[in-house]
């Protein structure tokens, strides 16, 4: 959203809702979904020792994979919180502008 006009800011932060949310939740099902794969992966193991168990868990290509999916739900999710707060300074600063107009000009009155 690059536009200051306040409507158009108003009208991405609507249609942004339900994208932020679905990046939210993927981040957040990412984030408890790793925990499942890394007690998945140690029971793989066949290592001996917890610490044995918990390097080939987190040295797992799935666990790699779900990292970097772990890592680009982030970025989603990230890009778009911005943007709407992008987008609600953009209205912000048009409701500031717009007061100080109509204070400029009742004082030219």
């Amino acid at each position: 959203m690059t536009t200051r006009d306040p409507h158009a800011a108003a009208e991405f932060i609507i249609k942004s809702a339900k994208p932020y949310a679905q990046a939210k939740a993927n981040r957040m099902y990412l984030e408890e979904h790793r925990k499942t794969l890394k007690a998945l992966l140690m029971n793989e193991s066949t290592g001996k020792t917890v610490s044995d168990r918990e390097q080939y868990a987190y040295s797992h290509p799935k666990y790699q994979e779900l990292l970097m999916e772990f890592k680009n739900a982030i970025l989603e999710e990230e890009t778009l919180r911005v943007q709407i707060k992008g987008a609600e300074l953009t209205i912000e600063l048009h409701k500031a502008e717009t007061f100080s107009n109509a204070r400029q000009d009742r004082a030219l009155r």
